[in-house]
């Protein structure tokens, strides 16, 4: 159940603690489910894992090829922030990013 593990990552995530284990646990289940979760749920998973240094190639591959396919309609505000996370990781995704930055320019107000 996604919206579990999410509350339990944000959770932690918020706190400050890095709680290796649950990370690394969240990172891979987050690599077998990615395509099961709704745009919010890939927000929380990679800002939080990159916030603390868990987004591997492998993760960051797959979350890149899933967000470079998505419909115009895209909330431009999660998107941004999912880009800066990976782009914070060293993730590599010049297409990302520019499909991010033309739905920022999109925006009256991104916060």
């Amino acid at each position: 159940y996604p919206a579990e593990w999410i509350v339990l990552l944000r959770y932690f995530g918020s706190t400050g603690y890095h709680h290796a284990a649950l990370f690394r646990a969240a990172a891979s289940w987050g690599l077998g489910r990615m395509h099961e979760l709704h745009l919010h749920h890939l927000e929380a998973l990679l800002t939080t894992l990159s916030h603390f240094g868990h987004v591997d190639d492998q993760l960051a591959t797959k979350a890149v090829s899933l967000l470079e396919s998505l419909p115009p309609d895209t909330n431009a505000a999660k998107l941004v922030r999912i880009a800066v996370a990976l782009a914070a990781s060293g993730v590599q995704a010049p297409r990302l990013y520019k499909n991010a930055w033309m739905h920022a320019e999109s925006m009256d107000d991104i916060a």
